[in-house]
């Protein structure tokens, strides 16, 4: 049976179905006009039922053992409370360990099938948590938000570290080989930078604004972003730029033009942007044209 219709189902709204039938003949003949109005309203009531029937899996043969269900959900008396509310709950429970927690854990691990939550223990905390409110892990006093968002962070990290393990090692040994190259300047940081040309204007302090012109590369002479290019020189605040250029454009006189090389660490570290993998070694070209405020 082909289904033209459905508005998307939630939690609430699939707890309680209006009756409908798949024919006039099944609930019997439409004698009057509201008996074809209320048919009518029965099939606009199933907006988008088959696409989202497909998302879940259910089609084909399964799809009969829907309509038992479905036709068992028409029968519940949800003026019974304790009948309803074990329904209700068979729904939560249903999408529960299924729908949110793959979610959850697609959002944790993403497309490594590797790792993968504790599904007991998932379930176990939605359980406590639903009927003892807010509670805290072994007792300890540790916002469960926060300790979901560091050690997801860390988990995360710790992931994209292993798939980037190559090209960690590769931007490491060029900043390691690079830092011996005469001329070139390492700082405290970690920042590695070498003079093309001295200005002699007055240098920018962390607060102000600054007129640029700069291209930056990777280590392998990809360029991922140039004003030159664009022919347009850029202005911002020292502050709002990565930690590597900040540092860099406060040894800047104005009339300056350094080559710097940042460590990941001082860049996009494990989070990348755009063509910038994670981990990556930048390579910024930079003259410092005026400080506009």
């Amino acid at each position: 049976m082909k289904i033209k219709l459905f508005a998307t189902l939630t939690i609430a709204a699939s707890i309680m179905f209006a009756s409908c039938s798949t024919s006039p003949s099944g609930g019997g003949k439409l004698k009057t006009d509201m008996d074809s109005l209320s048919y009518a309203f029965g099939i606009t009531a199933t907006q988008g039922l088959d696409m989202y029937l497909i998302q879940l899996g259910i089609e084909g043969s399964n799809e009969d053992e829907f309509y038992k269900g479905f036709n068992e959900g028409l029968k519940i008396n949800t003026k019974d409370k304790k009948v309803n509310a074990r329904f209700i709950g068979r729904s939560i429970g249903v999408q529960v360990a299924n729908d949110i927690f793959d979610n959850v854990n697609g959002n944790v691990f993403g497309i490594d099938s590797t790792q993968s939550l504790n599904k007991s223990q998932f379930l176990a905390g939605f359980i406590a948590a639903a009927r003892n409110g807010n509670l805290k892990i072994n007792r300890d006093d540790i916002d469960i938000e926060m300790f979901v968002q560091t050690r997801t962070a860390a988990l995360q990290e710790s992931r994209t570290k292993e798939l980037y393990k190559e090209h960690m090692e590769q931007n490491e040994n060029f900043l390691a080989e690079n830092k011996n190259k005469p001329g070139v300047i390492t700082t405290e940081s970690g920042l590695q930078y070498e003079v093309i040309k001295m200005g002699n204007g007055p240098k920018p302090e962390i607060e102000n604004t600054v007129r640029v012109h700069y291209a930056g590369t990777l280590i392998n002479g990809t360029e991922f972003d140039s004003s030159i290019t664009r022919g347009q020189p850029a202005e911002f605040p020292i502050q709002g730029v990565i930690s590597g250029w900040t540092e860099a454009l406060q040894l800047m006189p104005v009339g300056s033009k350094f080559k710097l090389y940042i460590p990941q660490d001082l860049a996009y570290g494990a989070s990348g942007s755009g063509l910038i993998e994670p981990y990556s070694t930048l390579i910024f070209e930079v003259e410092l044209l005026d400080i506009v405020r």
